[in-house]
């Protein structure tokens, strides 16, 4: 937290939060250290007691659950010295000239990218919560954190997607799990084989096969029959 330069008198923020018995939030060391690092990589020019609030806040708040969202925000607004600043509920996605702008309040910061990659953003700006979470989740990505999405379905693949479009990367994998998915299907597996071993997963492989082919019509019973030959 010291190369951070984080306000001394500002860890008084962890105990108010702490002290409102109706907010209902836990603060991990994973959290300190978040806010630490991002206070670091956003305000590392001038990080004042505000802006580092306020980067408490883009960590907190989103994480929690709805009914506390609103009591944290009247917390850090109070820890703001009351300062009610109308930037403090704004999450945008602009283009700024060749880069893409993402604010969360006081907070933003750019990258390369078109906002025209999108078909959301080509036919116009998307409902409010989808651009709230988009910033959240590329204020994450930026920082190289770790993202966890969950929840019924609704729109956390279409984030990350369109995340990829606006910054231009092509190299997102999307793998689709079913309740019979294993790890294994998803970072693979080592086994040690023998000669013998391949040969009989050859032949259970072909035997598989042979219990599937016969809804599939004749040219495929013929096609294993030859299979079978061999």
């Amino acid at each position: 937290c010291d190369t951070a330069k984080i306000p001394t008198p500002y860890f008084e923020v962890l105990s108010e939060i702490y002290a409102k018995e109706n907010v209902g939030v836990m603060i991990t060391l994973r959290e300190l250290i978040r806010w630490c690092r991002r206070s670091s990589l956003l305000c590392s020019r001038n990080l004042s007691e505000s802006l580092w609030l306020e980067v408490g806040r883009s960590i907190l708040v989103p994480q929690n659950p709805s009914y506390a969202q609103q009591q944290l925000d009247n917390v850090f607004e109070t820890l703001s010295e009351g300062s009610s600043d109308d930037r403090r509920n704004v999450c945008k996605v602009e283009q700024s000239g060749a880069n893409v702008r993402f604010t969360f309040g006081k907070l933003s910061f750019t990258k390369p990218g078109k906002l025209s990659n999108s078909p959301l953003f080509h036919r116009g700006i998307p409902p409010h919560s989808f651009v709230k979470h988009l910033v959240l989740l590329a204020f994450a990505f930026e920082q190289q954190e770790p993202v966890l999405l969950i929840g019924p379905t609704c729109m956390k693949t279409l984030l990350v997607k369109t995340l990829c479009e606006i910054i231009g990367r092509n190299d997102l994998n999307q793998v689709f799990l079913t309740p019979e998915t294993e790890a294994s299907d998803i970072v693979g597996e080592v086994h040690a084989f023998s000669y013998s071993d391949y040969q009989d997963s050859i032949l259970n492989a072909i035997q598989q096969l042979q219990r599937l082919l016969p809804s599939l019509g004749n040219d495929f019973n013929q096609r294993a029959d030859e299979v079978t030959r061999i």
